[in-house]
């Protein structure tokens, strides 16, 4: 990469008179505004599915407890109709039956208290997911308006915008595919990649690089550039600081 750093910091350059034209026009502000918004969109459809997963869920439980009760009901009525028919005779039996029969009439009561627990759950699901869905779509209409208001500021600057990304293609066509590649990774990560040596200070962190920049000047590396062991950014020496350093 070092040995491109010229045309390198030619593309920076550029890419920065965009940076500063969208600013000036308030193409950035929008840009930003509609980003902060895909985000927030984002998390809400991840917190509609969560809760929508657990909607599911909690459904196919309330429909288990509901069958589990159906089958309680049927236990209990035939449970009354042996000891209120008088067709049990024996006293073992009967207590029993007695004993049977409270024990699933607890049961229901449970169950009961378990159905209307998941219930509610439910109706809070369905309320929240409305909640949500109706933000996503206040969201979505408002990012529309934004991208609408930046094809109108993105139309007052087109011309100024195309040219300066022309220069930046052509920059581009030579500069090596791979050293290319580098930067773009680079970019995404610090920013800006390719800074001064100022009294041998790195410009991007201000870190003290007096042994890196007496090495370089004495190999005659200032035209190339090296990276800062600190923040990583590549550090281009301009001949004339060179001479300002001797």
């Amino acid at each position: 990469m070092k040995n491109n750093i010229k045309k390198l910091l030619e593309l920076q350059v550029l890419e920065e008179e965009i940076s500063e034209l969208e600013k000036d026009s308030g193409i950035k502000d929008v840009k930003n505004q509609i980003e902060s918004l895909r985000q927030k969109y984002h998390r809400i459809t991840e917190k509609m599915q969560e809760i929508f997963d657990q909607y599911k869920k909690t459904q196919s439980q309330f429909a288990k407890e509901k069958s589990a009760l159906d089958h309680l009901q049927r236990q209990i009525k035939e449970c009354e109709e042996h000891l209120y028919e008088g067709s049990v005779k024996k006293l073992k039996t009967l207590n029993s039956l007695q004993h049977d029969l409270e024990s699933l009439k607890i049961k229901k009561e449970e169950t009961e208290n378990d159905l209307f627990h998941l219930q509610n759950q439910i109706k809070i699901d369905k309320l929240n997911l409305k909640s949500l869905k109706d933000k996503s779509v206040e969201i979505k209409k408002d990012i529309q308006n934004l991208k609408d208001e930046l094809i109108i500021k993105s139309e007052m600057t087109k011309d100024e915008l195309k040219n300066i990304n022309q220069k930046i293609e052509n920059v581009k066509k030579e500069v090596p595919s791979d050293v290319l590649n580098q930067y773009c990774f680079k970019k995404e990560k610090i920013h800006p990649v390719i800074v001064e040596c100022h009294g041998g200070v790195c410009g991007g962190c201000n870190m003290q690089l007096s042994i890196i920049f007496s090495h370089a000047v004495s190999h005659g590396e200032e035209s190339q550039g090296f990276v800062c062991e600190n923040c990583g950014r590549i550090i281009y020496i301009q001949p004339d600081s060179v001479k300002s350093q001797l």
